[in-house]
This record gives structure tokens, sequence and C-alpha cells, in this order.
């Protein structure tokens, strides 16, 4: 089984950047890059998915191949060492290794989406700030404010 690179890494690293001089682009911009990134994260999990049912369906193949194979040869047939025969098995440790990557691509998927809520969060505290700084707004500068000597009373 091959698997795809859903989340190509330079680009992520190029959107999920802004610039602090055109807060208005990123903000216009967050949603879709939002969704991009979850639905290339979702094909990430499925392939992941895909892989784990392809490794225990070769898995017990193998079992049965192994096991059968030891009893016609009259051969005890202990659990361990049906087990040892089939995690060394050639097909066995390819699709342990497919998996391994797929469950990397899934993990590199959702640590993606988690950037962009972390974004999204950083967006809506930096644009309060920028309207603020814009209007003069005195409440809005007094809530802030606010907010600051909560969180150095709770420090």
């Amino acid at each position: 089984m091959s698997i795809v690179e859903y989340i190509d890494a330079e680009k992520f690293q190029k959107d999920i950047n802004y610039s602090m001089s055109d807060l208005d682009t990123a903000v216009l911009e967050q949603a879709g890059l939002a969704a991009y990134y979850g639905a290339k994260a979702a094909l990430a999990k499925r392939q992941a998915s895909n892989s784990k049912l392809k490794l225990q369906t070769i898995s017990a193949q193998v079992y049965k191949i192994v096991r059968d194979a030891l009893e016609e040869s009259g051969k005890k047939a202990t659990e361990s060492t049906i087990k040892a025969m089939v995690d060394t098995d050639k097909n066995v440790v390819n699709a342990k290794a497919s998996t391994i990557e797929a469950v990397y691509y899934e993990d590199l998927g959702m640590t993606t989406v988690d950037a962009f809520r972390h974004r999204r969060d950083m967006l809506k505290e930096l644009g309060m700030a920028s309207r603020a700084e814009r209007f003069s707004d005195p409440t809005v500068m007094a809530k802030e404010g606010e907010k600051n000597v909560l969180n150095l009373i709770k420090k």
C-alpha cells in the first residue's frame, strides 16, 4: 500500500503565517485554510484507518498460513512461536511500516488542524487589539486593561 503525504509541510508553513500589517487578509483566508487542512487531515485519518485494517488482515492471513504449516509438519504450534513467525513475515513487516507512516501523516494532519485553531484565536485577539488602536475606543481599552489586571492578580 503506497502512503500519500496529504500535508505539504512547506505549504503549511507558508499558509499558517500571516503579516501583522495585513490582518484583514489573514482573517479572510482563515476559514478557507482551516477547511482545506481539515479535509486533508480527514484524508490522512482515513488512510491510517485503512492501513491499520490492511495490517490486521495481512497478519490474520499470515497467522493462518503459519499455524496450518506448523500443524502439517507436526511441530508444536505454540502461540508465541506463531506470533514470532507472523511478526517477522515480510508482508507483515511491510504493512507495519506502511501503517507507521500513515499514522505519522494522520498525526501531522491533526497538528495542522490544531494550529489553525490557535491561529484563529490569535487573529481574534489581534483583531480586538487592532480595532482598539485604530479607533481608540475607550471601552475596548478599558476591557483590555481589566483583563490585564485580572491576569496579573491571578498570577
